[in-house]
């Protein structure tokens, strides 16, 4: 996932967003499952809006896809 399928996954929400609020919009958005995980797999609280989001999400993107530095 890249900040640009973010935004795109989580344009007009409305934050704080729980953790659950993001896994239902993704999947509602036919994001790929790997996409799907990475937010099933985040910390279980409030996200403040993309940065948030991103900074929680991208330790994680080296693990799913080592290409990513």
């Amino acid at each position: 996932m890249n900040s640009t399928d973010m935004r795109g996954y989580f344009s007009g929400v409305d934050y704080p967003a729980h953790r659950d609020d993001l896994i239902r919009i993704i999947t509602q958005a036919g994001a790929p499952d790997d996409d799907v995980r990475l937010v099933q797999d985040l910390p279980d609280r409030n996200y403040t809006g993309l940065f948030d989001i991103g900074q929680t999400i991208t330790p994680r993107l080296s693990i799913v896809d080592p290409r990513v530095e």
